[in-house]
């Protein structure tokens, strides 16, 4: 089990946020990886717009996972529309 770290920029609405942080969080358990923390750092002005938007929401999630299980998650993580970007690295 190696560990991760996962970024992810939503649109600002405290709603859209909270329900894809739990969105990723199930697809985290479902690969039969274990979440170690959830940092929400609140909603930050971008550098430039994205898909015309010039806030979004930052939730830094810490996992641990099978590295063979990640590519699932991470596929999930690009076809979500309400993600405007993420990072995905090992920590």
């Amino acid at each position: 089990m190696s560990t991760y770290e996962l970024t992810v920029i939503t649109k600002p609405d405290e709603k859209t946020s909270a329900s894809v942080v739990s969105k990723v969080k199930g697809w985290i358990e479902a690969a039969k990886g274990k979440i170690e923390k959830t940092d929400n750092w609140g909603v930050k002005t971008l550098t430039y717009q994205i898909k015309k938007l010039s806030e979004g929401s930052y939730t830094l999630l810490t996992f641990t996972c099978d590295p063979a299980n990640v590519k699932s998650i991470e596929n999930r993580l690009k076809l979500e529309t309400e993600i405007i970007r993420y990072l995905l690295v090992l920590g």
